[in-house]
């Protein structure tokens, strides 16, 4: 009964071809027809599917083209296992085709080939037969090299994600680095309240709270090795505190330049005071002048002692 079935809908669908109308143009030159130029383009993509659909639609407006009934039965026999279809066209073919006894007994040989393979077919998906040790092992082979497929696409979607992974990383760190350039090369220091103290001498300093800095302005007179001593520092550390502002070489200093005297603690902050200096009585003759050549104030000789280093 399905066999029959199957039979009366392909006969059904033969006659509503059959009274569409025709353009008898495109008989021996369905080449220039689009709709079957695209079947030929599918077929040699392989995609034999919309192959046939494309020439299943050429054939409603020109049912009588023997070409594409013999493009459909070779299609329908040897890619899509439409049994059934490929003999009603093979048959068309014959109807259409100015064909040689010699041809048209090969197309009778194939048809009723055909018919066997469509037993053999509906009797195997019916249970009526078993499958073939041949028929198994073509399946078998079949599902192997989908395994193999799908191993290997598995394979590619693993590199492109460790691929998409690396971009992202990539991505981010340069993120990271445009952000490190955008921001700040330093931080901005927190305002600080100043103190002032008069020193002993009447120089006026101030004392950075917290830091233990003093703000020194330079009077005239003065180097950075005599006020370093009277800070209680090396001159080597008030040059290294102050070396952006100087530059390396500690003997250009002007007055009114406002040193920062790196000091430990409140303690040290005041300048040590100037000892006072007694003052004798001038010498008479050459020893008058042979002391003042000689003798040297407390300061001087520390003076020249840190000119030497």
């Amino acid at each position: 009964m399905k066999l029959k079935h199957t039979f009366m809908l392909s006969l059904a669908a033969a006659g509503m071809v059959c009274f569409t109308g025709c353009n008898k143009d495109y008989v021996g030159k369905e080449n220039s027809h689009p709709l079957f130029a695209k079947a030929v383009s599918y077929k040699t993509s392989q995609n034999y599917l919309k192959a046939a659909e494309s020439y299943e639609g050429f054939l409603v407006q020109c049912p009588k083209s023997a070409k594409a009934h013999r493009e459909l039965a070779e299609l329908y026999a040897d890619y899509l296992n439409e049994y059934v279809k490929a003999i009603y066209h093979y048959e068309k073919y014959m109807d259409y085709a100015a064909l040689s006894n010699a041809d048209r007994q090969d197309n009778r040989r194939i048809i009723d080939g055909l018919k066997q393979k469509f037993y053999e077919k509906f009797q195997r998906d019916s249970g009526q037969i078993p499958m073939s040790q041949d028929e198994k092992d073509a399946l078998q082979n079949q599902l192997n090299g989908q395994k193999q497929f799908n191993a290997k696409l598995l394979e590619k979607y693993k590199e492109l994600l460790d691929n998409y992974r690396k971009v992202v990383e990539q991505n981010k760190q340069m993120r990271d680095q445009i952000k490190a350039y955008s921001a700040p090369t330093s931080p901005r220091r927190p305002v600080t309240k100043t103190t002032t103290a008069r020193t002993a001498s009447g120089t006026r300093t101030a004392a950075v709270s917290g830091s233990g800095d003093v703000i020194h302005e330079i009077k005239a007179g003065e180097t950075l090795s005599r006020i370093a001593r009277r800070y209680r520092i090396s001159s080597k550390a008030l040059h290294d505190a102050n070396r952006a502002l100087i530059g390396p070489n500690p003997s250009r200093i002007r007055v009114g330049m406002k040193l920062r005297v790196p000091v430990r603690g409140t303690a040290a902050a005041a300048p040590a005071p100037k000892k006072a200096v007694e003052k004798k009585p001038a010498a008479t003759g050459s020893n008058a002048n042979t002391g003042a050549s000689s003798a040297k104030s407390g300061d001087d000789v520390l003076a020249d002692a840190d000119l030497m280093e």
